[in-house]
């Protein structure tokens, strides 16, 4: 237990943490990054390919972040324990005259008797006794405070299991809704998902529809923000229809839901197969910036073409729906690096590309929902509140000893205040012992 608690075993390990900190730091992680970006990050191939063999992009997820951190937990529990018996079988010397004369905050005085000395300092729990040299008395101040290690230990390792525990049971993925679409908020709903080795299956029966959504949404103070209206279905609770602005959250059948920063409109294109089946969906867009033309590549059910399609608009408005002028989408269907046909199509038309029908529906706004799921975050702000009062523990009440051993035969007594770490508090305490009164 002594070399796993030892300082040389906590240093390794503390660095190889910060090791793959910074590896986390340095490749785009897909827990945090959004799908689109993620997605064209991977599709760059090059070093790319040797991150995600590596596992880099997951580095937090990964077996050899997870056997560090239960060595890092191993070791911080056994320097905890040997802190802490340490602390239980601490043998306090019986007060020398000898001993006292030689600490660094100690002194002589005469002509005052022990009890009047007690009483020139205030907030110290006293007990008596008889030791070689004579009559003594020892008196502690914030005697707790010593534990504050220990605590600090203890803090430790609560943030070590919160963090093992969260990366084993969280959940995050990402939907896509237009106004007036509902999905299942299930494996099935969600079309990135990020999750860990041990996560639970998703409550089964959540539903969650988007009512409205709005891109002008303002409110005092703020820049134009984003706002859509949900009604939430299939909890215990019953249903609950709710506002979410792109910095709130909402919980709801143990997820928390809360707005992804992309969102778009988007386009209904129905689609006829060759074999008569129907299909329709939307084609989004991103809102452009810069006053570019918002593009997107389309998968196009039924369809081997890569199909590229731009959205028009004469004004180059798209984040007022009502005030976009000339609507169109352009439709570029091409195969092996050359264009197979190109067709130009207005809101209620319609066009026919090998053998299969399009037809430019309406347009609607859509917005991205987020879902995560991680009980292991209670541990980790259990250990971030048992630090801080640790840290306030260590700072406001730091732990002093008095003692006071009357030397037999004379009317000297000789005084020694102890205050591990706080110099200041000790000097201060034997200038209140030591000065004159009257």
């Amino acid at each position: 237990m002594q070399r796993l608690a030892s300082r040389r075993v906590s240093l390794t390990l503390i660095l190889m943490l910060l090791c793959i900190c910074v590896i986390g730091a340095l490749v785009p992680q897909k827990s945090t990054l959004e799908p689109e970006s993620y997605a064209a990050w991977v599709a760059a191939g090059g070093v790319h390919d040797l991150w995600l063999k590596l596992g880099f992009t997951r580095i937090f997820s990964t077996w050899y972040f997870l056997a560090v951190m239960i060595l890092f937990f191993a070791s911080t529990l056994a320097a905890t324990i040997i802190r802490a018996r340490g602390l239980l079988r601490r043998e306090k010397p019986e007060p020398s005259a000898a001993a006292m004369v030689g600490e660094p905050f100690s002194t002589t005085v005469s002509g005052v008797p022990l009890e009047k000395l007690k009483l020139r300092v205030s907030g110290f729990s006293w007990h008596e006794g008889l030791c070689a040299d004579g009559r003594y008395l020892a008196g502690t101040r914030f005697g707790i405070a010593r534990w504050s290690v220990v605590s600090l230990h203890l803090s430790l390792l609560l943030l070590i299991l919160g963090v093992l525990a969260s990366h084993a049971t969280y959940f995050r993925g990402y939907m896509k809704l237009g106004v007036g679409q509902s999905e299942q908020l299930d494996e099935s709903g969600f079309f990135q998902q990020d999750r860990g080795m041990f996560a639970p299956a998703l409550p089964q029966g959540l539903k969650i529809t988007l009512l409205s959504f709005d891109n002008r949404y303002r409110e005092a103070g703020y820049l134009p923000d984003i706002a859509a209206d949900f009604l939430l279905e299939g909890a215990a609770g019953g249903p609950l229809r709710t506002r979410l602005l792109r910095s709130g959250m909402v919980s709801y059948g143990g997820l928390d839901l809360y707005l992804s920063v992309r969102r778009g409109f988007g386009v209904i294109l129905h689609t006829v197969r060759r074999d008569g089946g129907r299909a329709s969906g939307y084609v989004n867009f991103n809102f452009p910036e810069g006053g570019k033309t918002p593009r997107v590549q389309a998968e196009i059910p039924g369809s081997n073409a890569q199909v590229d399609v731009e959205f028009l608009s004469r004004n180059r408005r798209y984040d007022d729906l009502a005030g976009i002028a000339a609507p169109a989408i352009r439709m570029r269907f091409m195969r092996n690096g050359g264009v197979v046909a190109e067709r130009l199509l207005r809101p209620g038309e319609g066009t026919v590309v090998e053998g299969i029908s399009y037809t430019f529906g309406k347009i609607d706004y859509w917005c991205d929902i987020a879902a995560t799921r991680d009980p292991g975050i209670y541990l980790i702000y259990a250990g971030f509140a048992a630090a801080a009062l640790t840290l306030v523990l260590f700072a406001f009440f730091p732990t002093a000893e008095i003692r006071l051993l009357g030397a037999g035969g004379t009317d000297s007594v000789h005084v020694a205040v102890r205050c591990e770490r706080f110099r200041s508090v000790a000097e201060r305490i034997l200038e209140q012992i030591t000065e004159e009164r009257t």
